[in-house]
């Protein structure tokens, strides 16, 4: 039964329907049996289908844990590195020395750059200064207005997309 697919489920379904217009409509033994063995096999590949859903959010769910596993990894490890080039150039301005060679590698300390500090923000010259307008749409309150009549050129209301639930039975 793993070979049967939910397209092949649905090409028997229609020629279940085909069968049933070509016989009046009328029920016969053969269009009952086709249905219930076409409803024994949705049954069983609705509970595969459950499954392999399940597995496929568990290794979703596994690999948001390992990324966050590795991030946290990641943070340290830089960390570590800023922390032992900060204690590197201390090492260096104790001796007094801009820099250290090694057999294999080489050290040196160099000036900082320059770098910008505002004091206040208010008083820059207004030809530094960049404007950003950001306009977003309040989609739940549009949404609430059309629904309550509003008419307007710029959106409607139309129907979301189709979804799907899956989930096991009670056992009573």
């Amino acid at each position: 039964m793993n070979d049967i697919t939910l397209y092949n489920i649905a090409d028997e379904a229609l020629a279940l329907e085909d069968l049933l217009i070509s016989e009046g409509g009328e029920i016969s033994e053969s269009s009952e049996e086709l249905e219930a063995y076409l409803s024994n096999l949705m049954a069983t590949k609705t509970d595969s289908i459950y499954h392999v859903l399940s597995k496929l959010e568990d290794e979703a769910e596994l690999a948001d844990k390992h990324m966050k596993r590795l991030a946290m990894y990641k943070k340290a490890r830089t960390n570590a590195t800023s922390r032992l080039k900060e204690y590197s150039i201390l090492c260096l301005e104790k001796m007094n020395k801009t820099g250290v060679s090694g057999d294999m590698a080489e050290v040196k300390m160099r000036k900082p750059a320059k770098v910008l500090n505002v004091l206040d923000e208010n008083k820059i010259p207004s030809e530094f200064l960049t404007v950003e307008t950001v306009v977003t749409i309040d989609k739940k309150a549009l949404l609430s207005a059309l629904k309550d009549g509003l008419v307007c050129e710029g959106a409607n209301i139309a129907d979301g997309a189709k979804s799907i639930q899956f989930k096991l039975k009670k056992v009573n």
